[in-house]
C-alpha cells in the first residue's frame, strides 16, 4: 500500500504545462523556418517535447535566466525557453521560444 500512496502523491504534485499565446507563435514561425529541414524539425521539436514534459515533475531543473531573472531558461538545440512557473497554481508557463542567435534580451523585453 506505501507504493500506491507514494505514487498519489506523486501525481498530485505534478505542474501542469502551459504554452502561452506568444510561446505558441514563436513555435508555428520555427515550424515554417525549419520546414525546409524536416529531420532537424522533427529532432527539435522531439527535443522540445521531451524536455518540456520533464518540468512537469522538475519545473525548477533549468536555471533562472540572469538577464532576465522573471524567467527560467531551457535550451533546446538553437532556441531557448522562456518559462515561469506558478507554485501556487501549479503551472509552468512557457512564455517564449526564442532562436539563441537572436538578441534575447530585447525579444523578452519587448512583450
Amino acid at each position: 500500500m506505501k507504493c500506491s500512496a507514494s505514487l498519489e502523491k506523486n501525481i498530485a504534485m505534478r505542474y501542469k504545462l502551459r504554452y502561452l499565446p506568444a510561446a505558441d507563435l514563436d513555435l508555428m514561425e520555427i515550424d515554417e523556418q525549419l520546414s525546409q529541414f524536416p529531420v532537424k524539425a522533427s529532432k527539435f521539436f522531439s527535443l522540445l517535447d521531451k524536455q518540456a514534459s520533464k518540468l512537469k515533475d522538475t519545473p525548477l531543473m533549468y536555471p533562472v535566466y540572469d538577464d532576465v531573472p522573471l524567467y527560467r531558461k531551457m535550451v533546446v538545440l538553437d532556441y531557448l525557453v522562456f518559462y515561469i512557473v506558478n507554485e501556487a497554481k501549479k503551472n509552468v508557463d512557457v512564455h517564449r521560444v526564442i532562436n539563441g542567435r537572436m538578441d534575447v534580451k530585447k525579444q523578452l523585453t519587448a512583450q
